[in-house]
């Protein structure tokens, strides 16, 4: 969840969880995320783009991911998400669920 920061008086946000990491991606997918500064820079954004942190997330977030990123032609996303997705189906077979 978003945080005030009392030195800047600006809302921050963790970056790390599955919301952020969503928000982030999807706005690197659109080529935007650099107008957003409520992002701390805890992580390099290269993090962002391992298919071993992201199949950590719902397989519903990823799938829509992908989509977003097959309709603005990114990809570079599309096979990120992808290999995320398979290896987030192989961590789920795994586990039996």
């Amino acid at each position: 969840p978003p945080s005030f920061d009392r030195q800047t008086g600006r809302v921050t946000h963790c970056g790390e969880c599955d919301k952020c990491v969503r928000t982030v991606v999807g706005l690197s997918i659109l080529g935007k995320l650099d107008r957003f500064t409520t992002f701390p820079s805890l992580r390099p954004a290269e993090q962002y783009r391992r298919p071993e942190i992201l199949s950590a997330m719902y397989p519903t977030a990823l799938r829509d991911m992908r989509v977003m990123a097959q309709r603005h032609d990114q990809e570079d996303w599309v096979q990120i998400l992808g290999r995320a997705i398979e290896l987030n189906q192989a961590n789920k077979d795994r586990r039996g669920h």
